[in-house]
């Protein structure tokens, strides 16, 4: 089993100080594994990264909100991000993970404690698509909430899912910049997927996760043409995060620093009113902050 290692315990300070209200709109909250044990038959395991220490990070970065995606490796057991939410006193929102088993009663309480959407996994690495019906059913479920979907999809789920992104009846959004390849250019086809659907069909992007998909180490400059280009198609529905604690980390590759993340963000986006846009008038819009 895969063992990712711990996130940066010294982020450094961003040269640029975050826009009032900014959110982290791609983080997760992990164990304490004790308190909340993880999912059997995951694919990785991972240090814990409970929410005293996520909410430090902010602290230092400048985040006042976020919105909590569930981490995998708990599966559909959302309590961990639960407590989360219920302790960032509404400056947080959270995106969960359910299945069949999870109950009406279930879904209103996470709504009243501030979930807004639903994780969708498309990706081999972690099990592939979900069945079809399965995931009609749970989509017409969080449509009476008017929560959104989260659909971590990688290029070759993009083209072979395509129609199901053309017929979504509730907001959807690609997580981690569709894990496009930089090495396949602005012209493969399924980042012009992407940049088709956010400018006709209504899709959001987060555009986390460069580090990750870079071939450099940071400032990962590689990837800055891709978040320009998915800003330029559609600004008003474009996400930025840290995808704190960067669980799945591949081994050997350098652990990015949290700091040098947000000034990945400034590179790629050097106006403040746009920086701005896309940390807070976006989040707040997508995540249903009381603004």
């Amino acid at each position: 089993m895969l063992q990712s290692p711990p996130p940066d315990p010294n982020p450094k300070k961003p040269r640029t100080a975050l826009p009032p209200k900014a959110c982290d709109a791609v983080c997760h909250v992990i164990g304490p594994r004790p308190t909340y044990p993880f999912a059997q038959g995951r694919k990785y395991d991972v240090p814990d990264a409970p929410a005293e220490q996520l909410f430090r990070l902010h602290d230092a970065l400048g985040f006042e909100r976020a919105a909590l995606v569930q981490a995998t490796v708990h599966g559909s057991d959302n309590r961990a991000m639960i407590d989360a939410l219920e302790r960032s006193n509404g400056r947080y929102r959270g995106v969960a993970i359910i299945d069949r088993d999870t109950s009406e009663g279930e879904l209103d309480g996470m709504d009243r404690a501030g979930v807004c959407g639903v994780r969708v996994n498309f990706v081999r690495f972690l099990g592939g698509p979900p069945d079809p019906a399965a995931f009609d059913s749970a989509v017409d479920r969080i449509a009476e909430f008017g929560w959104h979907v989260a659909l971590h999809m990688g290029g070759d789920d993009i083209l072979e899912h395509e129609s199901l992104l053309r017929r979504l009846r509730v907001p959807a959004v690609i997580e981690h910049l569709g894990r496009v390849d930089p090495r396949g250019g602005l012209d493969q086809r399924p980042f012009r997927c992407i940049l088709d659907l956010m400018r006709n069909h209504g899709l959001w992007v987060k555009t986390d996760m460069a580090d990750r998909l870079s071939a450099a180490s940071a400032p990962y400059v590689d990837m800055i043409p891709y978040v320009r280009a998915i800003v330029e198609a559609a600004p008003e529905r474009v996400l930025w995060g840290t995808d704190w604690p960067h669980p799945m980390y591949e081994a050997g590759r350098p652990m990015p620093n949290d700091g040098d993340l947000v000034d990945f963000l400034t590179d790629c986006v050097p106006s403040p009113e746009m920086r701005a846009r896309i940390l807070v008038r976006n989040a707040s819009e997508f995540y249903r902050f009381p603004d």
